[in-house]
């Protein structure tokens, strides 16, 4: 689907001014304004990462897009977990054990090398990980810390999986408050 360009000339409807303004920028451009950085307000950069190398090239995204509008970086990891998972006893006795190890593995092998990708970035990298289901907590994220942005890469996720439970990226598009870009 192509979007019009309002710099062209060509105009858009309430409707369509909407749908365009939501739409996912493409990898490797930078949006030219952000409706927090506009206004003077406290504005941050957010990448969503796993160990996928689209998340890889996300972050290098969201790094270059931090350093141009100078705005700060958080760089978040969410652990997939269910509070409506089922349970017995034995479990609900070592599952705070188990996820403080979850969340130290997870700052080890995932948090650090993406972290390491923003050496050159002015400002100190904030990170996060979180246990939860993901798309919904990037959102909360975004909305708690004003983001500018959320930037995230796309997984190979396969067709069956992706049309019966819907993808993390699919989700941010159509419910994040802010600007959503993909990352192939």
């Amino acid at each position: 689907m192509r979007f019009p360009n309002p710099a062209a000339g060509v105009a858009l409807s309430g409707f369509s001014r909407l749908r365009f303004s939501r739409t996912v920028h493409l990898a490797g451009c930078i949006p030219r304004t952000t409706r927090n950085h506009e206004r003077g307000l406290v504005s941050t950069i957010i990448v969503g990462v796993d160990l996928s190398d689209s998340s890889t090239r996300a972050v290098e995204l969201a790094t270059r897009i931090a350093r141009s509008l100078d705005l700060p970086l958080i760089i978040v990891h969410v652990i997939p977990w269910s509070p409506y998972s089922f349970q017995t006893q034995a479990e609900n006795d070592y599952r705070p054990r188990e996820r403080k190890a979850e969340i130290a593995a997870a700052e080890e092998q995932v948090i650090e090398p993406m972290v390491a990708l923003t050496k050159d970035l002015e400002k100190p990298v904030e990170t996060l990980v979180r246990h939860g289901k993901p798309s919904d907590l990037l959102i909360d994220i975004a909305e708690e810390r004003k983001a500018a942005h959320l930037i995230v890469g796309r997984t190979g996720d396969s067709g069956l999986k992706v049309s019966l439970f819907g993808s993390v990226a699919s989700r941010l598009v159509q419910h994040a408050p802010v600007p959503v870009t993909v990352v192939p």
